[in-house]
């Protein structure tokens, strides 16, 4: 059997979307049609069936279902997929390892402040978060933890741990451990949004494919605001009317219902930026792991990220 040779292991709300996208318009790079299949990381599906007392998500868990995805894969270099939860999963690095150890893999990464206050707003569109005041929703990680100020529509619990991603060393050294470090390429987010042409050039020489080849670089994913929100948490959101829906359209079409519905129930604004005394207060906290993953990568992040002038 063929094996899928490219993961994005990026944080969400990092430019996975955006990657994915970009490499799958490559003609010798294919992607698969449906972004996120979630098929390593057992652990969190794991934890989602005992949240629910059964298994409600995750419906990529059989290897032949995971195979499915490609179908189209034909004469490509690479082949591939991203899932955020490849990083953030404890179990998705050697479950990747194991399927294929000369597979490569993409990192991306976010100043942390940016990427949390971003991925909240995300996991209120579509995690199951319902405290929408993103300080709140920091603030109940500890409640969290005990099973507390869960909504019932939440995918998996730990996906509101907000603090435990940004424990950005801990993630990448899995990959650091297991795979050679020319198979793996670290990407940050700030230098995709800031020249997106020069980042996608240096990781198709990466890849090992023709660097010249350059995609219409638009933005792939940004921040939605619901017209219709009733719709959305009663009928879009129900994991099972998904699950009649993957069953009737399989991938493709439901990738493709995906984009309509997006482009239909959804607008798209940029969200009010986080106060000033939090932003600070959470730089503090969390310039410890910026300091870790500094050393790690061997660039120096807290100068990169703003965090230095903490020092001061």
């Amino acid at each position: 059997m063929k094996r899928p040779n490219l993961f994005i292991a990026g944080l969400p709300r990092s430019g996975t979307s955006s990657m994915h996208t970009y490499l799958g318009r490559h003609p010798d790079i294919y992607m698969t049609p449906i972004k996120e299949p979630n098929f390593f990381c057992r652990d969190f599906q794991e934890e989602s069936d005992a949240f629910h007392g059964k298994p409600l998500y995750f419906p990529y868990r059989s290897l032949d279902r995971y195979m499915d995805l490609y179908q189209g894969w034909s004469g490509e270099v690479l082949a591939g997929e991203a899932s955020w939860t490849n990083l953030y999963s404890k179990a998705a690095a050697a479950a990747i390892h194991d399927f294929n150890p000369r597979a490569k893999v993409l990192i991306l990464l976010r100043e942390p402040v940016s990427f949390l206050h971003s991925f909240h707003s995300a996991a209120a569109f579509a995690l199951g978060e319902h405290m929408v005041d993103f300080e709140a929703a920091l603030e109940a990680e500890p409640l969290r933890k005990q099973g507390l100020e869960l909504n019932k529509r939440v995918i998996t619990p730990s996906w509101l741990h907000y603090s435990e991603f940004v424990a950005y060393a801990d993630h990448v050294d899995r990959y650091f451990k297991l795979f050679p470090r020319d198979q793996i390429e670290v990407v940050l987010f700030d230098d995709l949004a800031a020249d997106a042409e020069q980042v996608f050039s240096d990781t198709l020489a990466f890849l090992g494919v023709d660097a010249d080849f350059r995609p219409n670089f638009d933005v792939v994913n940004p921040n939605k605001i619901l017209k219709w929100p009733r719709l959305k948490k009663f009928v879009l959101d129900s994991p099972y009317f998904r699950r009649v829906l993957r069953w009737a359209l399989r991938d493709n079409g439901y990738a493709a219902l995906k984009n309509l519905y997006k482009n239909r129930i959804v607008s798209y604004r940029p969200r009010p930026p986080v106060p000033e005394e939090l932003r600070d207060r959470l730089m503090r906290e969390f310039s410890g792991e910026v300091e870790k993953i500094s050393r790690l990568l061997g660039v120096d992040l807290a100068h990169r990220w703003g965090y230095d002038r903490l020092r001061r």
